[in-house]
């Protein structure tokens, strides 16, 4: 399987690949725009992801992309429409690298492995988590639209989880299946959390050495 974890953190046009979004080379007003959408949306998603959506400022977009707030606006309508579209290109990659394994692999307990390796790798770059996780600290309470996206993001992290437990452990009831995951889908979150809290490679290298030794103990007679 290809890295994509690995291509998404270091190399911003990478994104490209992943979740790709139809966009237009022209304006709403008929003339050639003055930057390109997809450069835009990979920008602006590292810039949301690195400094926090409510700390981002018109003028660090500005900054960070090289373009006025009205070619911004005029090509998104708002801060909160762009926010979506990064979340849309966001969510594509996630699915892409993280989810989709998990729902398709044979080997539940080797997928679940796999995810959480991944998952240490995808939040460790500069301590900045997963952006959805940081959307749900920093947004949801008082923002009802990414409450919206980061539960339904919640619910789809959880249903892939469930998916790969249900495979590594074939023989156990419902009950032990739903326990299993929500203790997956807590330590998901939790390591993201830790991983802004500041935590090292190497600490989250232990963490999930530690969850792994949990998903092994789970095929074991």
């Amino acid at each position: 399987r290809k890295d994509v974890v690995q291509r998404m953190l270091h190399n911003p046009a990478s994104l490209d690949t992943m979740g790709r979004m139809a966009t237009s080379a022209v304006s709403r007003g008929g003339r050639p725009r003055q930057f390109e959408l997809d450069d835009v949306l990979s920008r602006t998603l590292l810039l949301f992801w690195r400094k926090g959506y409510r700390n981002t400022t018109t003028r660090d977009l500005e900054a960070e992309l090289g373009i006025t707030q009205s070619s911004l606006y005029n090509a998104f309508g708002s801060k909160s429409a762009l926010l979506d579209a990064v979340i849309d290109r966001y969510l594509s990659a996630v699915e892409e690298s993280l989810l989709l394994p998990l729902r398709q692999s044979p080997d539940g307990c080797s997928a679940l492995k796999t995810f959480f390796r991944d998952i240490s790798a995808w939040i460790a770059t500069d301590g900045r988590g997963c952006l959805m996780v940081n959307l749900m600290a920093d947004e949801a309470p008082t923002n009802p639209a990414v409450a919206k996206r980061t539960r339904a993001h919640r619910d789809r992290v959880r249903a892939a989880l469930r998916v790969a437990v249900e495979r590594t452990c074939p023989t156990e009831g419902t009950d032990v299946v739903d326990h299993r995951t929500s203790l997956l889908l807590a330590t998901t979150f939790g390591l993201n959390i830790a991983a802004r809290a500041g935590a090292t490679p190497t600490e989250l290298a232990r963490m999930v050495a530690g969850v792994e030794a949990e998903i092994g103990s789970w095929t074991t007679p």
